[in-house]
């Protein structure tokens, strides 16, 4: 395995990393503006709860987390291929959300991964 990486894939490399941190900020933020920048126009987003377009998964899951306290994202273990213009990449992501549910407090944990196109 060669460790030479060529400085522009380098930078598409950290550019993807930069994009799914950006994700994970947007959704414990809930800042939807900076959550749809991470997806083009006509993206689509195809989660277990939710087939549709990248911005319109932004939507969906900011309110969606209006019902809890608080939300924290990590995305590790960032594995990107570059094919020209397009990359695949896979990563972990880890989310901690806490909900008042009838005056107690609930902490919900979710693992998971994230397969991903860019272009």
């Amino acid at each position: 395995m060669s460790l030479a990486i060529d400085p522009a894939t380098l930078a598409d490399r950290l550019a993807i990393t930069e994009q799914l941190y950006r994700y994970c900020r947007s959704v414990d933020r809930l800042d939807a503006a900076l959550g749809h920048g991470c997806f083009h126009a006509d993206s689509i987003a195809d989660f277990p709860t939710y087939q549709g377009s990248g911005r319109g998964w932004i939507d969906h899951i900011c309110v969606a987390h209006l019902a809890f306290l608080h939300h924290s994202h990590q995305v590790t273990n960032v594995i990107i291929e570059i094919d020209g213009d397009r990359a695949g990449s896979e990563s972990y992501v880890t989310a901690t959300l806490r909900q008042d549910v009838d005056g107690r407090i609930i902490q919900r944990e979710f693992w998971a991964r994230y397969v991903d196109t860019w272009s």
